[in-house]
């Protein structure tokens, strides 16, 4: 399952981790229980609605993960989501969950960091011959991992 401490199993925290912020050479570093995120704009891997906001970070002892913030008033939205992330488990096209934090603000959940999004693999596509076969195959295995939802 990539980088990391290899154990992969889905785990959940109480939320009584430590929290805090330092300054590091690469932006903001946030600290919240066992997870580790830089939570600078230019180093944002995605954006949802009501304020989601997905960061780079590191599951402590080491694994890459992507960190989905959530504002804690989603925090029911937060565990429909864990429970649907846990049943899918070993589904190709499910992005893999790894545990949830929290502060006094933010429910924080650790996710598989997959290698692009969408739109990059989309945009990478050779244009041409093929081409169209290989955008039903992809739309194919995305319909199959949202039928999960």
């Amino acid at each position: 399952d990539g980088d990391g401490d290899g154990d992969g199993d889905a785990t959940a925290s109480s939320g009584s981790g430590s929290s805090g912020k330092s300054a590091s050479a690469h932006g903001s570093v946030v600290k919240v229980g066992r997870l580790l995120l830089q939570s600078c704009s230019e180093k944002t891997l995605g954006w949802g609605s009501h304020g989601t906001m997905v960061f780079p970070g590191v599951l402590v002892p080491g694994r890459k993960v992507a960190v989905k913030r959530l504002l804690a008033e989603f925090y029911e939205i937060a565990d429909k989501e864990i429970d649907l992330l846990i049943a899918s488990d070993e589904h190709p096209s499910v992005v893999r969950y790894y545990a949830k934090e929290e502060d006094g603000t933010f429910v924080y959940l650790a996710l598989e960091l997959c290698d692009a999004t969408l739109t990059e693999l989309v945009e990478s596509w050779p244009q041409g011959r093929g081409q169209e076969a290989d955008v039903r195959q992809a739309l194919a295995l995305l319909v199959d991992g949202a039928s999960l939802a």
